[in-house]
């Protein structure tokens, strides 16, 4: 249809129409005068302008809202009708958002990914077993909280600098172990740790300030075990070593070993060998004690009962009665048969026995024949155990026990303390003989540190010498002595005599 040019009052009323709509090419462009409509390749338009097909426009303009498919574009928001936006870009060219873009409670700008809600968590969820790669370094300016476990491949740091501290709340369930032996060091001179509990500790090296241990052994056969004041070797007669370098020596106490030679280390001080003592507190019975009436006869130091009378006796009994001898008592025997402890010849009628009971012992193991030498008679000594109790510390400890000289001592109320010294002696083993100090009468030493009992050979006498108490004389007694000289004189005389 051809269209001529039409104006004035006659456009008007043809484009009025009168309420007919207006077609052309039938539906390529239709007006639409009742609902006041444009159609273009659709004689149906539903909107003002409706297009069926491709429309192209340098720049469209949509005032108030525009729909595009299932979008939907009003003001700056834009919404689908479908449950799913897809932005795809052409291959894999990245989708790019110039300016800030929230997504629920998330906010995305530039590189920062926050939430817009107050305190809001941010979550990255795979779906099923799927993992959360992060596959370039990550940096965590805050706290970081695992509820599961953690894996690290790689080199780990734990802090980048000494103010940065490490607090460990659960137990280490693996081996620590460094990455080169004998390089790193655990604790310094300055930060220390303070106690250790291990249960097995090896060490090339041991450098302690303190060291306090209840027990410690070392490996080895045999090996040595150090607990409480003891040093034992858990050998069958093994020796103990202390070992130093060149002229170095081992100190205990004021004697210094060194070589074949003991030396004390304190001027003018006393070198003193001394047999064993004792220590404990005790109380010998008041008297009071019922006496056993027995008859007896002494001869020598055999005591004999002549009838049952004397089966009731035990050691450690004191002797009275009669015409025995005071301070007599029992030593040992059974029956009718015993032993006393001085030879006499005398008659017996009373038994008693001595008790004394300790209360706590110091050091040291009560046994028979030990004497008590402080607190008690002269020479009074141990002569039996007598009950079981003495025996509670592994034998000669707290209990009662006999003793040989009747008195009266101390009270259970004010225990006496006393040393009980056994039978030990100081002997010097070898056969070659022992060197004694050697010096003239000028070298005998001073006033101040003479002892009875002192004994030197003097050079200017030729003769083994020693010290009373008040002068120093020959060990032949309160005689001179014999010197070489004079004991070749003699041979001299003996020879012109006999011819």
């Amino acid at each position: 249809m051809a269209v001529g040019r039409i104006s004035g009052p006659l456009l008007k009323d043809n484009l009025l129409r009168n309420g007919v709509n207006l077609a052309f090419e039938t539906s390529l462009l239709y007006l639409d005068v009742v609902d006041s409509r444009v159609g273009i390749n659709t004689a149906l338009p539903a909107y003002d302008l409706d297009v069926n097909g491709t429309t192209r426009s340098t720049n469209l303009y949509a005032t108030t809202q525009a729909q595009l498919g299932t979008f939907t574009i009003n003001g700056n928001t834009i919404s689908s009708s479908n449950s799913t936006i897809n932005l795809t870009p052409n291959g894999s060219n990245a989708t790019v958002l110039s300016a800030l873009v929230n997504v629920g409670n998330l906010s995305l700008t530039g590189n920062i990914l926050s939430s817009t809600n107050t305190n809001g968590n941010i979550t990255l969820q795979a779906n099923g077993t799927g993992a959360i790669n992060l596959n370039s370094n990550v940096l965590i300016t805050g706290n970081l909280h695992a509820t599961g476990t953690i894996t690290a491949d790689g080199n780990i740091q734990l802090g980048a600098a000494t103010s940065d501290t490490i607090t460990f709340t659960g137990e280490v369930n693996s081996n620590i172990l460094p990455s080169v032996t004998n390089t790193y060091n655990l604790g310094s001179s300055s930060l220390q740790w303070n106690n250790i509990w291990v249960q097995t500790a090896n060490a090339t090296n041991f450098n302690v300030t303190n060291f306090t241990t209840p027990s410690l052994s070392t490996t080895g056969s045999p090996n040595l075990t150090i607990s409480g004041n003891t040093i034992a070797s858990s050998g069958t007669n093994a020796d103990i070593n202390f070992t130093t370098t060149g002229t170095g020596g081992v100190v205990f106490g004021n004697f210094r070993f060194y070589n074949n030679a003991i030396t004390n280390t304190v001027a003018n001080s006393i070198t003193q060998f001394t047999e064993p003592t004792y220590s404990f507190s005790a109380y010998i019975a008041p008297a009071g004690i019922p006496a056993t009436l027995v008859t007896g006869v002494i001869s020598g130091t055999t005591l004999t009962f002549a009838s049952s009378s004397g089966a009731t006796v035990a050691a450690g009994m004191l002797l009275s009665g009669g015409t025995v001898a005071a301070g007599t008592y029992i030593v040992s025997g059974s029956g009718l048969s015993w032993t006393v402890n001085q030879s006499q010849t005398a008659t017996v009628t009373t038994a008693t026995s001595i008790i004394m009971t300790v209360t706590s012992v110091v050091s040291g193991t009560l046994t028979k024949g030990v004497y008590i030498t402080s607190g008690t008679t002269t020479n009074t000594v141990i002569t039996a155990a007598l009950d079981t109790n003495s025996a509670l510390t592994g034998g000669g400890g707290i209990g009662t026990y006999l003793v040989s000289i009747s008195q009266t001592v101390g009270s259970s109320g004010s225990p006496v303390a006393m040393t009980g010294v056994g039978a030990g002696y100081v002997k010097i083993a070898g056969t070659y003989g022992l060197v004694i100090p050697v010096g003239n009468t000028a070298a005998r030493p001073a006033i101040a540190y003479e002892e009875a009992g002192m004994i030197r050979f003097n050079t200017d006498l030729g003769l083994v010498e020693v010290y009373n108490g008040t002068t120093w004389t020959s060990v032949a007694g309160t005689s001179v002595g014999v010197t070489s000289a004079t004991a070749q004189d003699i041979g001299v005389e003996t020879a012109l005599a006999l011819g």
